[in-house]
């Protein structure tokens, strides 16, 4: 679908609304459905007419979305970051994660003050913000490195939720890294992060299938279930797990394939 031009004085016009201009919840929904169905143009003079842009973290927010993404404008970071921090400020916390996002990838990076606003967010339920988090903490950014506290804020994250976490929790296991290396705690926790739907989890657990290995608990070769795996990696469309699907595919018999296909069909694989 064509994106809808946004008028251009469409930032100076939403600038111009009252400070107390503050629609009710049917209308935030009005705009929020016409931001949904891309009619960027119709959410922008909603959001200016509510005058939420400065009262309503939720329309700040999307405001933010629509700078960074360029939905009907030219994308703008810089005004991006400035409707993230409003938001933040009032407390939205898909906002603080943007907002800390935004200070990451900025010329000079803030990390320590991404690193603020992501502890805000996490507080909020937003998971992923623990990731970044143990990201910091792990490649010492802004800060001395501890790989140990890291591994503790992926622990909180991935509890809560986040394949990332999980992942990267597997990854430390296996390697050794802030802890003992334990491959049973790797497969369990790659396990975990694939279920989640963590397309790199997915992947790695098809090639931990495909191969098998002898770490405790040992890990029997299951080609089947290698097959099932990198078959969802694929429909991801993770790179490259549509040649590592293909490559398993040609290993496996008529059979195997059926087996395939059955174990998929009603459920996850295990």
């Amino acid at each position: 679908m064509t994106a809808r031009m946004v008028p251009m004085a469409f930032c100076a016009l939403l600038a111009a609304s009252p400070v107390g201009a503050v629609g009710g919840d049917d209308d935030l929904a009005e705009a929020r459905a016409a931001y949904d169905r891309a009619d960027y143009g119709i959410a922008a003079v909603k959001l200016r007419e509510l005058g939420a842009f400065r009262e309503n973290a939720e329309a700040q927010f999307l405001a933010g979305e629509m700078a960074r993404r360029g939905l009907g404008q030219t994308p703008d970071p810089i005004e991006a970051q400035r409707w993230y921090r409003r938001a933040a400020e009032n407390g939205h916390g898909e906002a603080q994660l943007a907002y800390a996002r935004s200070l990451e990838a900025a010329t000079p990076p803030d990390h320590l003050e991404a690193l603020k606003w992501y502890r805000k967010s996490f507080d909020q339920d937003i998971v992923i913000s623990g990731y970044y988090i143990g990201l910091i903490y792990e490649s010492g950014l802004g800060l001395p490195a501890d790989p140990a506290r890291a591994r503790d804020w992926y622990r909180k994250a991935g509890d809560a939720g986040s394949g990332d976490a999980l992942y990267r929790l597997a990854e430390m296991a296996h390697d050794g890294i802030a802890t003992q290396q334990d491959f049973g705690e790797a497969l369990a926790l790659t396990k975990r992060a694939a279920e989640r739907g963590h397309s790199r989890a997915q992947a790695a657990l098809a090639r931990m299938y495909l191969s098998g290995f002898a770490g405790r608990p040992a890990l029997a070769r299951d080609p089947v279930k290698a097959y099932v795996w990198a078959n969802i990696a694929a429909a991801s469309g993770l790179d490259d797990a549509a040649k590592l699907r293909d490559f398993i595919r040609a290993t496996l018999t008529a059979a195997e394939v059926a087996a395939a296909q059955q174990l998929a069909a009603p459920s996850k694989p295990h």
